[in-house]
């Protein structure tokens, strides 16, 4: 299923890892640059906020890929059972 690009989606996933609201805002804003000049899959968009992240605050950084791994260790789990 496709869903349509949304950076305020990028915005609080920053803001929720530790960025401070002008650091999440100007992420939203570069990565929405990014996608609006390609068809940039989910994947390619995380690895660009992490690396956009890692520059303007790394503990964020830290937070959101750890999360990022939490959660997908979560679905397995959860699809294990089923």
């Amino acid at each position: 299923m496709f869903e349509a690009f949304n950076p305020q989606k990028i915005s609080a996933s920053c803001l929720k890892a530790g960025a401070t609201q002008q650091q999440a805002q100007e992420i939203a804003d570069l990565i929405t640059a990014q996608v609006n000049h390609t068809d940039m899959p989910t994947r390619l968009i995380r690895q660009a906020v992490i690396k956009e992240l890692e520059k303007l605050n790394p503990e964020a950084a830290y937070n959101y890929t750890n999360h990022e791994k939490w959660a997908a260790q979560k679905i397995v789990v959860r699809n294990s059972y089923l």
